[in-house]
Formats: structure tokens, sequence, C-alpha cells
């Protein structure tokens, strides 16, 4: 090798390690540095992603709430100070009450209190307690079926585990004394006097009578000062059909549980709304109870469109409007749910001109279960 390249070779510069490894090191801090920050962006943009989707999910939820009929913020008209949907619940009770005779419905509360279910986006779930008036009153009620709300639309009620069908009627089981129905031969008096007589006198029957001319509510309330031991449930009225569906009555239910729970307002709106004890009770009772009982529900528009979706052929807006305007100008009974002991439905059948008697069902005495 010539001297020259020597001197050259040496002159070049040793790689120093010391500084290589602090460099590799430095490089090492500085990505790792990068990955935090674009790792920390990245959950974060997630966490806005997020926070924004539960914003607008919860957001459009509360629209519909606001937008659809919501249970909970139906018009108040109980003495309770909140409404927790007990209104609501109020008024489902007793158009059940009104159209279905023989059926007994509560609105069961949840352990909030609440009468309703909110499930979001303008949806509910109201769980109610469908039994028979002939069994008996259990309190606090199990649910037997749900009812679902939503968009302003009600269906069911969907069948639970427990409970019997419910919301049926039977086609003619009151023939009004100017129909062109007749009943059936198994009904008449005579044939029912026959099977009356083959029962044990403690028998206790569920029936529904028919009569062959009309009973003024004076007549019927006197009935409801004789028959103390009879539970007048149901009366089928004159100009009350309340569907579409021939051969259905209409009337007004006598059942209630609640007393007096109106506030002021509605006390003084609603006069007579609930009747007093059935040996008190007067014809004059009985024709403003049904009145406000009309009236109460056509001042609760949007709860009526509400289940008008689920009860089309039985309940609207124009049909409770024509029966308050029949209401006001008649008040005529042609039938009767009754549940009466053997004894009492002889005499009555000796009283009254009855056309027809449908047994609903029997007990072998009042305090079978």
């Amino acid at each position: 090798m010539k001297e020259q390249d020597l001197n050259r070779l040496l002159e070049q510069e040793i790689p120093d390690e010391t500084t290589d490894l602090a460099e590799q090191k430095f490089q090492r801090k500085v990505r790792r540095a990068m990955n935090r920050s674009l790792y920390s962006r990245i959950l974060l943009a997630l966490l806005v992603v997020a926070l924004l989707g539960t914003g607008i999910y919860f957001g459009i939820s509360a629209a519909m709430n606001g937008i659809f009929y919501h249970p909970g913020k139906e018009t108040s008209f109980m003495t309770e100070t909140d409404n927790n949907g007990r209104s609501f619940a109020f008024l489902l009770e007793e158009t059940i009450h009104m159209n279905y005779p023989g059926v007994r419905c509560r609105v069961v509360s949840g352990d909030d209190g609440d009468y309703y279910r909110a499930k979001g986006f303008g949806t509910y779930d109201v769980d109610v307690s469908l039994t028979d008036t002939f069994d008996y009153v259990t309190l606090p009620a199990p649910p037997t079926h749900t009812f679902h709300i939503g968009m302003s639309k009600m269906t069911g009620p969907a069948k639970l585990e427990t409970g019997y069908a419910p919301l049926v009627r039977r086609v003619d089981e009151f023939i009004a004394p100017d129909s062109d129905h007749a009943g059936l031969e198994q009904f008449t008096p005579k044939a029912v006097k026959e099977e009356l007589e083959k029962l044990p006198a403690s028998a206790y029957l569920d029936v529904s009578v028919s009569f062959s001319s009309d009973l003024t509510a004076d007549e019927v309330a006197q009935l409801m000062h004789n028959y103390s031991g009879v539970q007048f449930q149901w009366l089928a009225l004159k100009g009350q059909e309340q569907t579409l569906i021939h051969g259905i009555a209409g009337g007004m239910s006598l059942y209630s549980i609640f007393g007096d729970a109106f506030d002021d307002k509605a006390a003084e709106r609603y006069p007579g709304y609930f009747l007093p004890n059935p040996s008190e009770i007067t014809g004059a009772d009985l024709e403003q109870c049904l009145r406000s009982r009309l009236q109460l529900l056509i001042d609760h528009p949007d709860f009526v469109k509400t289940i008008n979706s689920n009860f089309e052929y039985m309940i609207s807006q124009t049909l409770l409007e024509k029966r308050l305007e029949n209401a006001q100008k008649e008040w005529a009974c042609y039938g009767m749910r009754l549940e009466i002991g053997q004894q009492d439905l002889e005499r009555l059948m000796e009283q009254l001109p009855i056309t027809q008697i449908v047994v609903n069902d029997v007990k072998v005495s009042r305090f079978q279960k």
C-alpha cells in the first residue's frame, strides 16, 4: 500500500458506537411518542364518534318520545300530584270496562311506580291484569297481558304465560227489543229454568239477561235496591252500540274500585262519574254517570286516537260523540250482566219480561274460587 493511501485511510472518521446507540434510543423514543400521540388521537376520535352516536341515538329517541303519544304525559285529572301514567291507566281501564262486560282490567305498575315501561323511540309496554269479573279480586294484581304502544298506535294485548283470553265479545249476548235477531233455544227463559232446577240452591251464576221492553234508569235503580245480594256488573243501553258489528251491544259498566280519585277540576267537569253504593243509587245517578264517562274519553282525543288502532270498531272520537248525543236524549236499558244466586234469578224471571238468559258461568256457591 502506498503511503498516501494509508494516510488517507487513517484520516477517515472511525464510527463512534456510543453515538450510534444514543441516536437509536432517541429514534425509538420519537417513534413511541408518535405512536402514543397517534393512539390518543384514534381513541379520542372513537370517543367523539361514540358520544356523537349516543347523542344522536338518545336525541332521536327523545324527539320521537315528544312527537308520538306518551302515556306518562297524558293530561292529568287524578288527585295524584305526579303524573306517572296513572291518568292513562285510568282511561284504559275504564275503556275496557265500558266495552267488555264480564272483564276486569287493572294496569299494573312497575317497581318504579310507573304504569308503563318506556322502550325508547316513542314505544312503550303496558302490563295489565285482565280477569273475569266472576273471579276473586287479588291485589296487587299480577300481570296477565301486555299492550304495546308504538308511534301513537296500540297493539295487543299479548298474552303472558298466565291469564285467560279476555277481550272477546259474544254476538247477541244481549238482544234489544226491536232486534231482528232471535236468541238460541237453549237461552230461552223456559230452557234456563229447567236447568236451574237441576242446580243446588246455593248455585251462583254469571248471566246476561235481555228484556222484551226497555227499562228506565229509575226502574234499574229500584231493581238494585230490591236485589241487594245481586252484583250488577254491566248494562246494555239503547243507542250505545260501540261497534259496527251487528249484534254487539254497547252500554256502561257498574264496576269500579277507584272511589273518588279525581282532582277538583275533574270532579266538577265529570259529575257523578263514581256511582254511590247500590242501595243509594238513583236513576239520575245512572244517567249522569253515563254522560260523564263518555265525556271523559271525548276530552282525551290523543288517547282515543292511539287506542283506536287496536279497537278500531269499538271506539273513536266520532263514535263517542254520537254515543254522548244519544245519552243526552235517552237512557234506556234492555239488558244486564249479573252475578246472581239461583233463587234471585228465578224471582227476577217472574218479575220482569225476559226474552233471553245467557249463562256465562256457574259456581256451586258464591264462595267457590
